[in-house]
């Protein structure tokens, strides 16, 4: 993973536009909206390190982009930080997804001041279900419901549990790589 940067626009609007990619999220983004968008988040990186910070999920043998992940600025009171992906089609079901998510909660809770990562998704979303179950997070009953999206499914991962739970990726691999956050 690699931070965001002006080369993945199209990356990022790819994803946003793609009807398929967006069914358990929302509406797919007009390609103007997207790109507008893009923008922002582009400015805003340079002014916050601390979030919201969106990655590029690279493939390690071709380099190439395969997705979005980003990890939502931290709500200080309540000592916990939102994480989310994206994956293009042709990377669905290939280990990116765990890999990517481990990698996210490994580098929030070695980077910032918080003591929970959560997530949400749809409840028809059932690989999404299943990869965040088999990550470890449990359901998160104390998520502001101001904080998750009308029909959303929400689970947790405490720093306290994380420790060793996750240190062997998808991919059998030791020590994901991540950038930090500056």
């Amino acid at each position: 993973m690699r931070r965001l940067c002006e080369d993945d626009e199209a990356l990022y609007c790819g994803l946003y536009t793609n009807a398929d990619t967006m069914r358990f999220i929302c509406a797919p983004f007009f390609p103007a909206r997207a790109t507008r968008i893009f923008g922002n988040i582009i400015a805003r990186s340079r002014l916050s390190p601390v979030g919201p910070v969106y990655f590029a999920l690279l493939d390690k043998a071709t380099q190439s982009a395969v997705g979005l992940c980003v990890i939502q600025k931290p709500d200080a009171e309540m000592s916990r930080a939102e994480v989310g992906m994206m994956l293009k089609s042709e990377a669905r079901g290939q280990g990116y997804a765990s890999e990517a998510i481990a990698a996210l909660v490994g580098t929030a809770f070695s980077t910032l001041p918080i003591d929970t990562v959560w997530v949400q998704y749809h409840p028809a979303n059932t690989a999404a279900e299943r990869l965040f179950i088999g990550l470890g997070f449990l359901p998160a009953a104390d998520v502001a419901i101001g904080d998750v999206h009308h029909a959303q499914r929400t689970r947790a991962m405490l720093r306290s549990a994380w420790g060793a739970l996750n240190s062997v990726n998808a991919r059998g691999e030791d020590n994901v790589e991540c950038h930090q956050f500056s």
